[in-house]
């Protein structure tokens, strides 16, 4: 199923549902002194080695914390987003995950979705019930911000106007800015940008043409393109006709996008392949065979050579804890955990308050964090702006540079 195929449905569907039996009340509160974060994971799949560390991580950091915030004690609960049958996550399970954090009454915060555009569906369940939830790594930009976004977004996400979403992970408008940088230090010159139609790849794609087109690089094309029984070969011939010197590709795995690389690739050789986060993957990069030579991809992880001495620290206990050395988004998982323990302190003794605890997540300030230091800002997205360049060997990603545009 392309990312995000039906999703509006099922918000409109979760909004209305919402809407029956009266509004929520305004200012939860929760009982007792023991309170539940949930943490939602694709624990199936190709990215379940990520999940698993990722959980790791924020058990890490509750765990350092004495697994209180001020006078209350958090407990950790973990839940699966992904089915053996999908391989990855599942809009279904999403909806299931997100919906038990609100039937239970000691919920004071959720942390999820690790996948791109995962969030398009619990932020509505939880939104309504005024919960705060926190995205270690889900960057669709529509989430939070109209600069990058489709239609609606991202008021259809807010039930309730007052947001409860904040993320970690810079959104994918500053990828796309990071994307254009890096074909621009290439030398890129013509580009032809192909989309998968779904909102994810569509939005993608469109900001990736605009930043482009703003670094003097010649976009030739912005094309849509699905694959005929994975079959992409008319594309690639018509791809080539334009006589471009590089591609971008807004989708995802499941558009077997490999199959349009490999085409591209028997074709001419020496063209550029550019592909986002979403594809930074092994289902994707693991196939590419030949192809895998001509390919640049752009994630927000980045290596330890790259980082300050607290993430090295971090790796360090990380290893010691868990006697492996973590997965690059386990620091975005660290991080997720450390914001909702810092919304929590920061709304003190009235931290038992849903809403209080959401506000306070907003204007939060990490100068020295495993990820850099950032702010919250006032739409729910860390200031953060670094993107890992990477090329692929050996069915391996391989970090080639830092990357991190201005004014995204």
């Amino acid at each position: 199923m392309r990312l995000r195929a039906g999703l509006g449905a099922l918000v409109a569907a979760l909004v209305v549902a919402g809407c029956g039996g009266g509004d929520p009340p305004r200012s939860s509160v929760v009982p007792g002194r023991v309170f539940d974060v949930y943490t939602s994971l694709p624990f199936q799949g190709d990215l379940a080695a990520r999940a698993d560390d990722v959980y790791a991580a924020e058990r890490l950091a509750l765990a350092e914390a004495g697994s209180r915030a001020g006078r209350f004690r958090v407990k950790l609960v973990p839940l699966d987003d992904s089915t053996l049958d999908a391989g990855r996550w599942d809009p279904n399970q999403v909806i299931a995950n997100a919906r038990r954090a609100t039937q239970d009454p000691h919920t004071i915060a959720y942390i999820g979705e690790l996948d791109t555009g995962a969030s398009a569906v619990s932020i509505p369940v939880l939104d309504q019930k005024g919960i705060l939830q926190v995205s270690p790594a889900d960057g669709l930009a529509g989430l939070t911000r109209k600069e990058g976004a489709t239609r609606g977004e991202p008021e259809k996400y807010y039930p309730d106007p007052r947001r409860n979403f904040v993320r970690v992970a810079p959104p994918d408008n500053r990828q796309a800015a990071a994307v254009a940088a890096y074909m621009k230090e290439l030398g890129v010159t013509r580009l032809y940008v192909v989309n998968d139609g779904g909102g994810y790849g569509v939005a993608m794609a469109g900001s990736v043409v605009v930043d482009a087109a703003q670094l003097g690089i010649g976009v030739v094309a912005n094309d849509t393109v699905t694959a005929q029984g994975a079959d992409y070969s008319g594309a690639a011939r018509r791809i080539l006709r334009s006589a471009p010197d590089a591609v971008f590709y807004g989708g995802t795995v499941q558009d077997q996008a490999q199959a349009l690389w490999t085409g591209l690739h028997a074709l001419a050789p020496s063209l550029k392949l550019f592909a986002p986060s979403a594809l930074a993957r092994p289902a994707f990069y693991d196939q590419l065979g030949a192809a895998a030579a001509s390919t640049r991809l752009v994630d927000p992880s980045i290596p330890p050579r790259d980082r300050s001495q607290t993430y090295r620290s971090f790796v360090d206990r990380f290893r010691g804890a868990f006697h492996h050395a973590p997965d690059p988004y386990a620091a975005y998982g660290y991080e997720a955990m450390r914001v909702v323990l810092g919304a929590m302190r920061r709304a003190g003794r009235h931290a038992n308050i849903r809403r209080r605890v959401i506000s306070r997540a907003f204007g939060l300030r990490r100068a020295d964090s495993v990820v850099g230091p950032y702010s919250i800002g006032p739409e729910g997205d860390a200031t953060l702006r670094s993107f890992g360049a990477y090329r692929v060997r050996r069915g391996r990603l391989v970090f080639d540079r830092l990357l991190t545009p201005l004014g995204a």
